[in-house]
C-alpha cells in the first residue's frame, strides 16, 4: 500500500469500519470532514502518541451503548490489551506509590485480555482516567490530545452520573480527574470537583468510619477496603485544592476516628506501619484545621491564640515524626512532610501578622522556610537524580508558599537579600513544572513579586 500505514485510523478502529488508510487522511474522514490520525504500532507504550479523541454521538452516550462506546473510546485512544496492560504498569509506578487509592492486583485481574472487553462503563472509565493523570505536558502545556481527553471525561462525569452509575470504580476516575486538575492548576475546575467528589462519595457510604458497616455496604472485605482508601483519597484531595484556591475547609463529615481524636499533638502522630493515605489523611487534618483557625470568624483573640500554639505544636511534631521515618534529601519529595509543611506555613504566617505578633509562629516561620529552602537546594544540586515522572502533585505549594513569605517579609522589613533563599525554591518548582503544570504557574507568581519589590 503506498501509505505504508498498517493499521486503520483511530476512528475507523474504534467504530469497526473499513478505513483505506490513505495519507494524509482516509476517505471516510476526509468526507465526513473529522480529524484522522493513526495510532503508533508500538506495544508498551514509553510516551503517549499524538491520537485525536474521537467524540462520541449523542447515541452513543445512551444507557444501553455507554459501555461499548467506552470500550471504543479505550481502544482509539489507550490501544488494544497490551497496550492497556502498559499504560496501567505507568500508572502503578508513577502515580501510585504516592497516591494508593486503587488496588493494583484487583485491577490488574480485571485488566486481562479475556475480561477487558466485558468490563463495565464504570471501569472503563476509570481506566481512561488512569491514562489522562499519566500525561505529561510539552513545553510547559497540555498538548490538544490530554485536553480533549480531559474534557471528554468531564463530560462523561455529567453523563455516567446521569444515568445512575455512582460506584467505588466511578468515585477513583472522579479522584483521578481532579488530581489532574490540582497538578496541572486546572482552577476552579479542581475546587468544584473535589467538592463533589465528597458529595458523590457521601452518597455512596465510603465515608463510614465502621469496618462491620462498609462490610455491609459494599459486600466483601476487599470492597470495604477499596472505599475506604477511596475515602481517604478524596479527602485529602479536596483539602489540598481548598489550600490552592486559598478559602476555608468545606464541612467533610470525616471518619468518627478522625473526629473523636483530641486536638494535641498526639492526634497527629504517626504509627511506624502506619499506610501513606493514613498519613496523608492525617497531615491533610491539620490542614483543615490551619485554615479553619485562618479563615474562621472566631474573635476571641486568646482563644485563637492558644488555638494556632495547639496547631504549630501538632504541626511540628508530626514533621519531626516523618523526618525519622524519610531521609531529608528525599522528605522534599513526600506527599506527607509537603502537606504538613503548607499547613505549618498558613498558620504560622496567619500568626506572624503585626495584629497578633506571636514570637512562637515567627520563630516557626523562619525556621520552616530555611528547612524547605534547603532540602531545596540540596535536590536541585542532585537534580540528575531527581525522577520527575513520580513527583506527587502536593509538593509544588509549600514551596511556593515559603518562596512568597520570604519575598513579602524582605520588603516588610527592608533588610537582607531574600534571593538567596528563594532562587532554590524557584529552581525546584521549574523541575517540578516539567512534570505539573501548577508549579510553573507559582513561578510566575513568584517572579512577578519580585519584579514589583
Amino acid at each position: 500500500m503506498p501509505s505504508g500505514i498498517v493499521q486503520a485510523c483511530s476512528r475507523c478502529r474504534a467504530q469497526k469500519r473499513k478505513c483505506d488508510r490513505r495519507l494524509p487522511a482516509c476517505s471516510l474522514c476526509e468526507r465526513l470532514k473529522r480529524t484522522c490520525s493513526y495510532p503508533a504500532a508500538d506495544g508498551e507504550p514509553q510516551e503517549q502518541q499524538a491520537v485525536a479523541v474521537p467524540v462520541p454521538e449523542l447515541q452513543e452516550l445512551s444507557v444501553p451503548n455507554i459501555r461499548d462506546t467506552l470500550h471504543k473510546q479505550i481502544a482509539a485512544i489507550v490501544g488494544d490489551g497490551q497496550q492497556c496492560q502498559g499504560w496501567a504498569a505507568v500508572y502503578f509506578t508513577t502515580i501510585h506509590p504516592w497516591f494508593p487509592v486503587i488496588c493494583q492486583t484487583s485491577y490488574s485481574n480485571r485488566l486481562l485480555p479475556s475480561r477487558i472487553t466485558a468490563e463495565t462503563a464504570d471501569f472503563c472509565f476509570l481506566t481512561l482516567t488512569m491514562y489522562l493523570v499519566c500525561a505529561k505536558p510539552i513545553n510547559g502545556e497540555l498538548t490538544s490530545q490530554t485536553r480533549s481527553l480531559y474534557l471528554l471525561l468531564k463530560g462523561l462525569v455529567s453523563t455516567l452520573e446521569a444515568i445512575g452509575i455512582n460506584t467505588v470504580e466511578m468515585l477513583q476516575g472522579r479522584l483521578l480527574v481532579t488530581i489532574f486538575e490540582v497538578g496541572h492548576g486546572l482552577y476552579p475546575a479542581a475546587y468544584i470537583s473535589s467538592g463533589a467528589n465528597v458529595r458523590a462519595a457521601i452518597d455512596m457510604g465510603v465515608n463510614e468510619a465502621s469496618r462491620g458497616k462498609l462490610l455491609n455496604i459494599f459486600g466483601s472485605q476487599e470492597r470495604a477496603e477499596d472505599a475506604q482508601r477511596t475515602w481517604r483519597g478524596i479527602i485529602v484531595a479536596d483539602r489540598y485544592a481548598t489550600l490552592e484556591r486559598a478559602k476555608g475547609p468545606g464541612h467533610i463529615m470525616e471518619p468518627l476516628s478522625e473526629r473523636t481524636k483530641s486536638n494535641g499533638a498526639k492526634a497527629h502522630s504517626v504509627h511506624p506501619q502506619t499506610d501513606i493515605l493514613t498519613e496523608m489523611t492525617l497531615a491533610s487534618q491539620l490542614l483543615a484545621q490551619a485554615l479553619d483557625h485562618k479563615h474562621g470568624t472566631t474573635s476571641n483573640h486568646a482563644l485563637k491564640a492558644a488555638e494556632a500554639l495547639q496547631i504549630l505544636k501538632a504541626g511540628t511534631t508530626f514533621l519531626a515524626e516523618c523526618s525519622i521515618r524519610a531521609p531529608m534529601q528525599n522528605a522534599v519529595f513526600a506527599s506527607v512532610v509537603a502537606v504538613c509543611r503548607s499547613a505549618v506555613l498558613e498558620i504560622a504566617e496567619y500568626e506572624s501578622q503585626p495584629e497578633y505578633r506571636s514570637i512562637a509562629a515567627q520563630d516557626t516561620l523562619h525556621a520552616m522556610i530555611n528547612d524547605i529552602a534547603q532540602a531545596a537546594a540540596s535536590a536541585v544540586y542532585n537534580r540528575s537524580l531527581v525522577r520527575v515522572d513520580i513527583l506527587p502533585v502536593f509538593i509544588p505549594h509549600c514551596l511556593y508558599k515559603a518562596a512568597m513569605v520570604c519575598l513579602q517579609m524582605s520588603r516588610q522589613t527592608g533588610q537582607g537579600d531574600a534571593g538567596s533563599t528563594i532562587r532554590p525554591l524557584v529552581d525546584l518548582l521549574k523541575l517540578i513544572s516539567t512534570r505539573w503544570i501548577a508549579a510553573g504557574n507559582y513561578v510566575n507568581e513568584i517572579e512577578r513579586l519580585q519584579c514589583t519589590n
